[in-house]
């Protein structure tokens, strides 16, 4: 999904920089051989993970990539795994979450909104985060007990994106061709109406969080100024697949 969301990003104007933190590096191998200039990077989790333990320990605010602020969006494609995703966390302003609508793809979503939600804590509320179903299907149990899943999320404040992403022939048809579903000449246009639809929302809640993120840093140079220190938290909810937005558009 990240892929698809770099390419969207890129086709509305947007510089957008990939970080790769899957060891299968699926993202960089498909990205470089479309016609988009989209900066990419393969770097492993733990890596990243080094690099947020350095910047913290030299006082400064960690960032997935130097010069973050020469592009206007960071895009993090984490793992499947949770404590590999868990770096990502630290340094994105948005989580967007794929929920599959089976048993151990539901408790897994539970339990990545716990950790999330405990990085916000420690993160003053960051990052936001938002769940979107992904490979569903109308027929299938497990997607009606997903749905109703998200219903309970949402209940609770975790935000959930309205659209869904369907179990379709031209997400495995792009895979096959190395390419997006935007670029199929046929076959595609129920996928694309989805992801469009998608995206839509993951940009207002990355506007949201990139808000979010400078207003955070303005309160830091407030408390370093002398000023009062603000704890407000945002109530967002909790949250793999990372989506670094920069303040000012620079998920």
């Amino acid at each position: 999904m990240a892929m698809h969301y770099a390419v969207h990003c890129a086709e509305h104007g947007r510089k957008v920089f990939v970080l790769d933190l899957d060891h299968q590096r699926h993202s960089v191998k498909r990205l470089t051989r479309l016609p988009h200039d989209i900066a990419t990077r393969h770097i492993a989790a733990e890596e990243l993970h080094q690099r947020v333990l350095s910047m913290i320990r030299k006082g400064r605010r960690p960032t997935p990539i130097d010069r973050c602020d020469q592009y206007d969006i960071v895009i993090l494609d984490a793992p499947g795994s949770l404590d590999l995703a868990k770096p990502a966390f630290l340094v994105s302003d948005l989580v967007a979450l794929p929920c599959v609508p089976s048993k151990d793809d539901l408790t897994s979503t539970v339990e990545t909104l716990k950790r999330v939600e405990e990085v916000r804590r420690k993160r003053a509320g960051l990052p936001l985060v938002t769940v979107f179903l992904n490979r569903a299907t109308e027929r299938r149990t497990a997607t009606r007990q997903a749905v109703e899943v998200l219903d309970e999320l949402a209940e609770h404040g975790v935000p959930v994106c309205e659209a869904r992403i369907g179990a379709r022939a031209a997400f495995e048809n792009a895979a096959l061709q190395d390419t997006v579903v935007f670029r199929l000449s046929r076959g595609a246009e129920e996928a694309r109406t989805e992801l469009v639809q998608l995206f839509e929302e993951i940009d207002d809640y990355a506007r949201k969080a990139s808000e979010f993120r400078s207003r955070i840093d303005a309160r830091s140079r407030g408390a370093k100024g002398g000023g009062r220190r603000d704890t407000t938290r945002n109530g967002n909810g909790a949250s793999q697949e990372a989506l670094t937005e920069k303040e000012r558009r620079h998920g």
